[in-house]
């Protein structure tokens, strides 16, 4: 193993330890990678690709709550 396998290994933890910790640190669905309601591609940790598709996608989640739908 030569220093740069040993550099993409740390990389590659220290990415790991960062999205765990961002999955333990939300309240609410996890961020997917994409927009959870458009499905647009997005940056690492976001859910929503703006405040139109987070609260689309929560007045789904309240129907579907109302109506006792998972």
């Amino acid at each position: 193993m030569d220093d740069a396998d040993r550099a993409e290994d740390l990389i590659e933890h220290a990415l790991e330890d960062a999205l765990e910790e961002v999955r333990r640190s939300q309240s609410g669905p996890l961020a997917m990678g994409c927009c959870l309601f458009c499905d647009t591609p997005l940056g690492i940790g976001l859910r929503w690709c703006n405040a139109d598709c987070r609260n689309a996608w929560q007045h789904e989640q309240d129907l579907r709550m109302m109506r006792g739908v998972k």
